[in-house]
């Protein structure tokens, strides 16, 4: 029994609310997780996400192309007649564009392949998006940036192989003394690339992949190095699985993401999109570390889908474009619930706006299962978000060593040298607001007084009572005790009022999963616990991008995943396909286009 004067119990009261005052409150999103400011949630994100780049080398060979003279005569008269008799105009430039015109619409009948081919060494580079997984170096990406569908592929390499191929036949029909018009030459050009991607052949294709990470580096902010990848498992291209998992060679301490789950984003919720989009990552008079610097962008999930064999698909507003995909989607919690692989685009090949397609974080979890690689925290990582929790909350004295220690863990981390000079500028120029130590232990005290009396009080008022009461029959357990056979975790044995309830656990600090277990060295979570807060929240919402309006009539869309061509492709794709992205063949009506 413990007795309180009513002065001291005042006094812990009064204490006891000092340590509220001096305790920040975080903001919780939904399921109970910390929900981060815009800017946190970018700052947090950032370290993770990281540049694919994947190289395609191969030998292709195409046959010479002859003339059929007989058919360009036929041609030839035919426009005449068409001339005579006023069906098309009669000036030169007219009777030129109609000829190229009718040669475009059918290549294959006015040139012919020869017996000799001509053979190219070809090198192909894609980029994506991809992040970290655990602290092993494992990362998650979307499976046609490492393994574009092979009809595609076949056509990029006609793109990059058959490039000095085609400018010396459009030398020669130049030479011919024809007056063909810039529109004219583009034209052919598709037209010739059309016939030499029949008769390609392509060799074996060899794939190297890498992830260029950002890197910091003395005299620069921070610049890429390129860290070869082992591909461990590899889906389908959309609508498939479009999952691949990499492990990087050496990794040690990177930064990594949470997965979240899925099952916790209904419609309506926000999503937030991260990545490299090739427009900007590789935009020129950009500096080389703005490479490496990844964009995110935000939207609502505006609708939950699912594709012919029942996978499940969220359907955003958040603008993402080729180069995106792979990337993380995030919650409002900064935890990874998708992954980013399809645009819808109409028939003539323009992007939808606002119609991103993205697969839910439980297909990533179960392929990651099956190849039996756990996520989890980085010790990089778990200091770096304490770090910016107190730096966004002006703790500047608290986040230094916590800084600091990121630095030593991982001294190549691009971004904690810019934090440890702002954090630092910030404690100079008397803008800290770490609370006192001395006051928060007095705080802290009166708590624990405030406890012990209230607990003493009750205790005796407890003890008091079961003296009155019937002792228990002989054989039986006390009521609320644990089920029989299960003891119970350590230190919890047979608590009054409470049950243990075999396989209801989940991680700390994480949305409970029944039935898994944590991680070596942790505890377990009971299910009715609530995970432990992330950072607190202190910064107003991301800016969504502008729309803008279609310039087409509404079509029927068809969706295609998000890969950046080579930047320094001069030919323009066929109109089926977005703006950017590679050329391919008209797919078949209600199938899905070729994957980048």
């Amino acid at each position: 029994m413990i007795w309180a004067p009513r002065w001291l119990t005042a006094l812990v009261v009064a204490l006891a609310c000092s340590v509220l005052m001096v305790v920040p409150t975080p903001a919780r999103a939904a399921d109970g997780e910390t929900e981060l400011g815009a800017t946190q949630l970018a700052a947090q994100t950032y370290p993770g996400v990281q540049l694919i780049q994947a190289d395609f080398t191969s030998t292709i060979s195409v046959p010479q192309a002859i003339i059929d003279e007989a058919a360009v005569n036929e041609l030839y008269t035919r426009l005449v007649v068409q001339a005579a008799t006023g069906a098309i105009g009669t000036a030169e430039s007219q009777i030129i564009d109609a000829f190229v015109a009718e040669l475009a619409k059918d290549p294959f009948h006015y040139v012919t392949p020869a017996d000799a081919r001509t053979t190219v060494e070809v090198g192909l580079s894609g980029f994506g998006t991809g992040f970290v997984v655990n602290a092993e170096g494992y990362l998650v990406t979307a499976a046609h940036v490492i393994a574009p569908d092979p009809d595609e592929l076949k056509v990029e390499f006609a793109r990059a192989g058959l490039r000095d191929l085609i400018a010396n036949d459009l030398d020669e029909v130049q030479a011919s003394g024809v007056a063909y018009s810039p529109a004219n030459l583009d034209t052919l050009a598709q037209a010739f690339q059309d016939w030499y991607v029949r008769y390609l052949e392509v060799g074996e294709v060899s794939t190297t992949v890498s992830a260029q990470i950002g890197v910091a580096t003395a005299g620069v902010d921070k610049t890429q190095r390129g860290q070869p990848a082992e591909i461990i498992k590899v889906g389908a291209p959309y609508p498939g699985k479009d999952v691949a998992v990499l492990k990087l060679d050496g990794a040690a301490h990177l930064p990594t993401l949470p997965l979240g789950d899925d099952a916790d984003v209904p419609e309506g919720s926000t999503l937030h999109v991260t990545g490299y989009p090739a427009a900007s990552t590789f935009s020129s008079g950009m500096s080389a570390d703005s490479q490496v610097q990844p964009t995110i962008t935000e939207g609502p999930l505006t609708a939950i889908k699912k594709t012919e064999t029942g996978m499940p698909v969220f359907q955003t507003q958040a603008p993402a474009s080729p180069g995106n995909s792979g990337g993380p989607v995030l919650d409002d919690a900064g935890n990874v619930v998708g992954i980013l692989v399809a645009s819808a685009v109409a028939d003539d090949g323009t992007a939808l706006e606002g119609q991103e397609f993205v697969i839910p974080i439980s297909v990533v979890r179960q392929m990651l299962n099956e190849t039996n690689v756990k996520p989890g925290e980085s010790a990089t990582t778990q200091a770096y978000n304490v770090a910016l929790g107190a730096y966004f909350d002006k703790y500047y004295k608290r986040a230094m060593p916590e800084f600091r220690r990121v630095q030593a863990l991982y001294p190549e981390h691009p971004y904690v040298a810019d934090y440890i000079t702002r954090t630092q500028q910030a404690i100079d120029a008397g803008k800290d607001e770490t609370p006192n130590s001395l006051m928060l232990w007095v705080a802290l005290a009166g708590g624990v007084l405030m406890v012990l009396a209230v607990g003493g009080v009750g205790g005796f008022l407890l003890l008091r009572k079961r003296g009155k009461g019937p002792a228990p029959a002989a054989g039986t357990a006390p009521q609320g005790g644990p089920w029989p056979g299960y003891p119970g975790p350590q230190g919890h044995q047979g608590i009054p009022g409470h049950q243990e309830i075999p396989g209801q656990q989940g991680y700390a600090g994480q949305p409970g999963f029944p039935g898994q277990q944590p991680p070596p060295g942790q505890p377990p979570q009971h299910a009715h616990q609530q995970p432990a807060p992330a950072g607190p929240m202190g910064q107003p919402a991301w800016p969504a991008q502008p729309q803008q309006p279609a310039s087409h009539p509404p079509q029927p869309p068809v969706t295609q995943p998000l890969q950046p061509p080579l930047p320094s492709d001069p030919l323009p794709p066929p109109p089926w396909h977005a703006p950017g992205s590679a050329p391919g063949q008209q797919p078949p009506p209600g199938s899905p286009p070729p994957v980048p």
